[in-house]
């Protein structure tokens, strides 16, 4: 990643420390936009249900999760 260059770090997982910081920086967007987000458990139930096709990605700066996707891989190639 070219931004690694720049300090930014890129993680996945699907772990309950992925999870967690993915919802609270959606909770911090939801509130901003003013939506109603998911639960915490809407969330993890939809990582599970695509059996590992569903990863929890976080970029970090300083330590600082700055930005957090689910991508979810369905089907060949």
């Amino acid at each position: 990643w070219h931004i690694e260059k720049e300090g930014v770090e890129i993680l996945s997982g699907t772990d309950d420390k992925f999870v967690d910081a993915f919802f609270e920086l959606y909770k911090k967007t939801a509130g901003k936009h003013g939506f109603t987000p998911f639960s915490k458990r809407y969330i993890k139930e939809e990582i599970n249900s695509f059996e590992g096709g569903a990863k929890v990605y976080l970029a970090k700066y300083n330590n600082t999760v700055i930005s957090a996707a689910i991508i979810v891989q369905y089907g060949t190639g």
